[in-house]
């Protein structure tokens, strides 16, 4: 149940800045990192109201049996298909795929919300570092298509809740996790999740309201995920390249996102895309492109309304570690704007104390879950969930730590300076007020 009060879209002001995370619901500000855990809570409603949707609570109710197992690797891991039953007179069940190396002590996890047969190309350096992989479909609680989501099982075992897909997934990833506390194998305090595009989205939902995910890496996210809606731009700047925006989404997934984010998007006027149309199609590419009007792709005006960015939605996970992967490449995702988030979010972990767990990781190439990416998410948990290992990174994380043995007097003649801009925002964290 929502605790605030939130306007309808005709009834805000425009912002044509990132909006302010540190603002209470009376528009005062806080004023130190104790208030936070209140904020946080109003901002986690705020983008249940106008993003995703309110979700029911854990069910309490969770039971899981492993159906098959199989040694792999010479003995080294055990792989197990597992079934796990759930929600109101147990009408929801979700099976995946567990990973785990062959070992006395608890293993670190890391939970991986798949398309189809994807398959992890780091997941035997995974295990011989103790860490354990799991595998799930999100389509098992949500299907993924506007014209049959409303047949979704979790729609019709909760049909008082707003949620839609993208919290509907997400959502799984906590009943695995309510699955994982019954185990003694596994170390519920190490508890890390991945997904890769939509999926993406959806690991970043997940770290959000579940604070038992200790380490959260959403990779290639982009629109709803790690970029911005207001600010959009490619590799080289503001406008350059296109863009998805959430007049696109809601033209293509309308049933990705809470009924009332569409209002925000330029072209709400324009019907949904009926993508299982296109997919029957003789050659689907060309006719999903006969049927999208790019006339609206890449502008905003609408998302000005919003009470939030994505930002917010990085801020929600601190103080835990987040990395987000991406590609300079991948112009559709808003790499401009997903650093402009970035910097902005880096504000709550400077409260916070811990700006070093504000990560970002570039690379080139396409939109694809790629080894880079990987590399980058391995990188990442070595050293948030086994810094006892002492594993050097191979990737460079960018961050806004300062660096201790800089002065400063030195800070402001470096020549990043990222520690004196403030791009698109003038608020600063309460302690820099």
């Amino acid at each position: 149940m929502l605790h605030y009060s939130f306007k309808p879209f005709e009834q805000l002001e425009e912002i044509h800045q990132l909006p302010d995370p540190f603002l209470k619901p009376d528009d005062t500000r806080i004023s130190n990192a104790d208030e936070w855990p209140q904020q946080r809570q109003y901002l986690k409603e705020m983008l249940a109201y106008y993003l995703y949707g309110e979700m029911p609570p854990s069910p309490g109710n969770v039971r899981g049996s492993v159906l098959e197992s199989r040694a792999v690797d010479g003995q080294k891991a055990v792989e197990e298909n597992i079934r796990i039953t759930f929600g109101p007179e147990n009408a929801l069940s979700m099976d995946f795929q567990l990973l785990r190396p062959v070992t006395d002590k608890k293993c670190p996890v890391l939970i991986w919300n798949v398309f189809a047969q994807e398959e992890c190309p780091i997941a035997g350096e995974l295990l011989e570092h103790g860490i354990a992989l799991i595998r799930f479909n999100k389509e098992q609680l949500g299907v993924d298509s506007h014209a049959f989501y409303h047949q979704s099982p979790c729609l019709k075992a909760y049909p008082t809740y707003s949620w839609r897909a993208i919290a509907v997934w997400g959502w799984g990833y906590s009943r695995i996790i309510d699955y994982l506390e019954q185990r003694d194998d596994i170390d519920t305090d190490k508890i890390a999740v991945t997904g890769y595009s939509r999926n993406g989205k959806v690991a970043l939902c997940a770290a959000i309201y579940d604070e038992r995910i200790a380490v959260a890496v959403p990779c290639g996210s982009g629109c709803g995920g790690s970029g911005n809606f207001r600010f959009l731009g490619g590799r080289l700047g503001k406008d350059t390249g296109m863009q998805e925006t959430i007049g696109s989404m809601s033209q293509m997934f309308p049933f990705w996102w809470a009924d009332g984010l569409r209002e925000f998007g330029v072209g709400k006027e324009l019907p949904p895309i009926d993508i299982d149309a296109v997919l029957q199609a003789e050659n689907p590419f060309q006719e999903l492109l006969s049927r999208i009007d790019f006339s609206i792709n890449g502008k905003v005006g609408p998302e000005y309304r919003l009470p939030f960015d994505m930002h917010f939605a990085r801020a929600l996970v601190a103080p835990r570690p987040l990395l987000t992967t991406d590609s300079l490449d991948d112009e559709w995702a808003n790499p401009y704007g997903i650093q402009i988030s970035w910097r902005a979010s880096a504000e709550v972990y400077k409260m916070l104390g811990v700006l070093d767990n504000d990560a970002m990781f570039f690379r080139e190439g396409y939109h694809t879950f790629s080894l880079a990416d990987w590399t980058a998410v391995a990188d990442f948990l070595y050293l948030h969930l086994l810094p006892e290992q002492n594993i050097q990174p191979r990737s460079i994380f960018v961050t806004m730590k300062i660096p201790e043995d800089v002065e400063a007097d030195r800070i402001n003649n470096m020549t990043s300076k990222w520690y004196c801009r403030y791009p698109h925002f003038d608020w600063r964290a309460p302690a820099a007020d």
